[in-house]
């Protein structure tokens, strides 16, 4: 799945792709550059994974960036991915929509479990989400 296959599948859907936000520690999947050149801004934060629970900073400098690029472009899409868009892309996901949106912690599991199956499945990132908002 290249960056021209994503752009390929989102101009299908009627979605225009503005921003890209790569949270892998690896430069090895694709070059940001194949979406630059077509538009498309992409940022790196570079997250270690593999049950790692996300760098506080970086959580927070996410909510901030896509706060100002939403303003910036409310009519474009933003992807966000890891290595299997799951985990790490779950954990900053869901923490946007508790803490920007205001969804409850459930609502925010719900929304990415759906919009990506099976959603978060690693125990500890689950924990880590309960312990930041302080549920259960």
């Amino acid at each position: 799945f290249t960056p021209a296959d994503c752009l390929e599948m989102l101009r299908a859907q009627n979605r225009d792709l503005g921003l890209v936000v790569d949270l892998t520690f690896s430069d090895r999947y694709y070059d940001g550059r194949e979406f630059s050149m077509r538009g498309v801004e992409v940022i790196k934060i570079r997250e270690c994974g593999h049950g790692v629970i996300p760098n506080r900073k970086n959580v927070v400098a996410f909510m901030n960036l896509v706060k100002a690029f939403t303003a910036r472009k409310p009519d474009k899409y933003i992807a966000v991915h890891c290595t299997h868009g799951l985990n790490r892309s779950g954990y900053y996901i869901v923490s946007f929509l508790i803490e920007v949106l205001h969804f409850t912690l459930e609502q925010a599991m719900a929304a990415f479990t759906q919009a990506s199956p099976p959603g978060l499945w690693d125990n500890e990132y689950i924990l880590a989400l309960y312990k930041q908002h302080n549920a259960g």
